[in-house]
């Protein structure tokens, strides 16, 4: 099973090209300085929110892809085990087949007895 979602790094690199240049034009169109630091802060906070978000989906593909193992892992393990338990059905079966055939003989013996 993969993954429901791809790597998202392209688009958050995408959406920081786009605030790079949203920055750049709105400094070409604004002319009072202090303007543009604070748009340029704001920005700026917006691409290191980003880039946790960067970190924090890395870590969430990293747990997806382990429990992913980990399932897979525990599905072989049950698939063996039926398999097992199958076989020791028949086992009894078996063995409960021979019990029946031995408790007839029995009987038949203890009848000409």
């Amino acid at each position: 099973m993969a993954a429901p979602i791809g790597h998202t790094c392209p688009d958050i690199d995408r959406a920081i090209r786009h605030l790079d240049q949203a920055a750049t034009e709105v400094e070409a169109v604004v002319e009072e300085r202090s303007d543009i630091k604070s748009i340029q802060s704001e920005l700026d906070s917006v691409k290191d929110i980003l880039e946790d978000l960067r970190v924090a989906n890395d870590k969430l593909r990293s747990w997806g892809e382990e429990t992913e193992e980990l399932l897979d892992d525990m599905e072989r393990d049950r698939d063996h085990h039926m398999e097992e338990s199958e076989k020791k059905d028949q086992i009894i079966k078996e063995l409960e087949a021979r019990l029946q055939e031995a408790e007839a003989e029995i009987e038949d013996l203890k009848s000409t007895a």
